[in-house]
């Protein structure tokens, strides 16, 4: 399943499809805050987990899930399969279900316990966890 979803995620990128961009922070570009996650830690950390967090650009909240299997379901609503997610290298990057579909990649950092989201070809803050859940029947992120 992880290569179907990678493969996916290659094929819509160079197909063209539109790729999200998240809106410019009014305030400049830093330096990422925190550690930088490898591809194998963001595997761990995403696979049966439930994000909880705010925008960067204007604060608004969000939740998310993100199954073992693949799937992105929004939980800021109703519990909605919205896309899927995939390790690519270093960084985790999402396919929405929407028309036209988007992809987007990010670099993930850890601070605090909290997992920061960097547009990776930009590494501009686009949001960042507040609580992070472990959902019932997975393991523990390996230390």
């Amino acid at each position: 399943m992880r290569r179907i979803l990678l493969a996916l995620v290659c094929a819509v990128s160079v197909a063209g499809v539109a790729v999200a961009k998240s809106p410019a922070p009014e305030a400049t570009a830093t330096a990422p805050e925190g550690r930088r996650l490898s591809g194998d830690e963001i595997q761990d950390r995403f696979a049966g987990s439930s994000f909880y967090g705010v925008f960067q650009s204007d604060g608004g909240e969000w939740a998310e899930q993100t199954t073992a299997d693949g799937r992105v379901l929004d939980l800021t609503n109703v519990a909605e399969i919205v896309g899927s997610w995939a390790v690519s290298g270093d960084k985790a990057c999402y396919i929405y279900h929407q028309a036209p579909p988007a992809v987007v990649c990010y670099a993930m950092f850890e601070k605090n316990g909290n997992l920061l989201f960097y547009v990776a070809d930009t590494l501009k803050l686009n949001a960042r966890t507040t609580k992070i859940t472990r959902d019932p029947g997975t393991q523990p992120p390996k230390q």
